[in-house]
């Protein structure tokens, strides 16, 4: 054990973020394309 014990909880943690960032990320993109879509064609023009 020549790494101190926080090393690896400080590594768990990274990941966790970064997936959440990306997660975060992508539902973000997702939806400012969806609002993009819906603000650009009216609802009334989509039958």
């Amino acid at each position: 054990m020549t790494r101190p014990p926080h090393d690896g909880w400080r590594r768990i943690g990274f990941a966790l973020l970064g997936a959440w960032l990306v997660k975060a990320g992508a539902l973000a993109a997702a939806a400012a394309k969806a609002c993009n879509q819906a603000a650009r064609r009216p609802p009334e023009g989509r039958r």
